[in-house]
């Protein structure tokens, strides 16, 4: 636990050590939150929030079928979600083309592109990298 104080490090070690690699729910005591009918409901509302999160790692990895409609994920060929694997060496700066309303389409692979793609998005870089 770089960058903390030893007395926080020696609490998570110690509790580390007696977890081991058990699963545990770590509950803590509030003033606001302390009777079993708010527990229960944290409960619930983790549930919806693993959920939620979920969806999202199915949408960031191309496999749900609900894809957000101003996504505007397209395909030249194949149905939408049959061909959703970004290959290697895409996107290509070269596929990149500019219409006559500023935007172009961001291929992922040889059939499947998004759609309406502003230029200084797809020129946005973060720490030298393109993203």
């Amino acid at each position: 636990m770089k960058g903390t104080d030893t007395r926080a490090a020696s609490r998570y070690y110690r509790m580390a050590d007696i977890i081991g690699d058990k699963k545990v729910f770590l509950l803590t005591a509030t003033p606001i939150n302390n009777s079993l009918i708010d527990l229960q409901r944290l409960i619930e509302l983790f549930r919806k929030l693993c959920a939620a999160g979920a969806k999202l790692v199915r949408l960031h990895l191309l496999e749900a079928v609900d894809a957000p409609a101003d996504w505007n994920l397209k395909t030249d060929g194949a149905s939408l979600f049959q061909n959703t694997t970004v290959a290697a060496g895409f996107p290509k700066k070269e596929l990149f083309e500019i219409d006559e309303t500023g935007k172009g389409k961001v291929y992922i692979n040889k059939t499947t592109y998004f759609d309406g793609i502003p230029e200084p998005v797809w020129n946005f870089h973060i720490g030298g990298y393109q993203v």
